[in-house]
Parts: C-alpha cells; sequence; structure tokens
C-alpha cells in the first residue's frame, strides 16, 4: 500500500510547499491517507470561502477546523488521497490554486 500512496502523498506535499506556501504550512506526519495543512495567514472564515470555491470547482477537501475540538479551531485544510487516481491530482491542485487567487 505504501507504493500506492507515496507518490500521492509527496505530489500533494510537493505542490503544497511550491504553490501554496504563501497560505499553507503542511502539517507533519509519517502516515495515513490525509494531508493536514494549517494557515498562518488565512483564519477559518477564509478557508471554509476556499473550501466552497474549491467544491465548486469539484475539488473535495475539508476544512482543518471542522475536526477541532476548540472553536474557531485551526485554520487549514485537509486533503484526503486515498481515493484519487494519481493522475487527477495536478488538476486538482491546480482548480484549488485559483480558489486561493481573491482570498
Amino acid at each position: 500500500m505504501r507504493q500506492e500512496y507515496r507518490p500521492r502523498r509527496e505530489l500533494i506535499l510537493t505542490t503544497l510547499e511550491r504553490d501554496f506556501a504563501k497560505w499553507l504550512t503542511p502539517l507533519p506526519s509519517a502516515a495515513g491517507l490525509h494531508i493536514a495543512a494549517a494557515s498562518t495567514t488565512l483564519d477559518p472564515a477564509a478557508i471554509h470561502i476556499v473550501q466552497k470555491k474549491a467544491a465548486a470547482a469539484d475539488v473535495a477537501i475539508s476544512c482543518l477546523a471542522d475536526f477541532c475540538h476548540e472553536r474557531p479551531g485551526q485554520p487549514g485544510l485537509l486533503f484526503g488521497f486515498g481515493t484519487i487516481a494519481m493522475s487527477s491530482i495536478d488538476e486538482g491542485l491546480k482548480r484549488l490554486r485559483q480558489c486561493f487567487a481573491d482570498v
């Protein structure tokens, strides 16, 4: 399974570090089928706007704050990569990048 999911994880991390560093910082993790990325520049409300724009662009991501016990919660996004084809990741991240353009 690691051989199947490692390339997806690495592609998302590389793209986040290259194209999303202005807004998101990937949180350290060693395993799993998700990548959490915190935001130090956007508040949870702005991240929710990005998430809604992404959904309209057919990109499925979750708001990190939705998984926090305390409110308002950590602003950021959660990227699941267990069910997405490797060939779809680049296009999805390009669409997501556009969702940050106006925030």
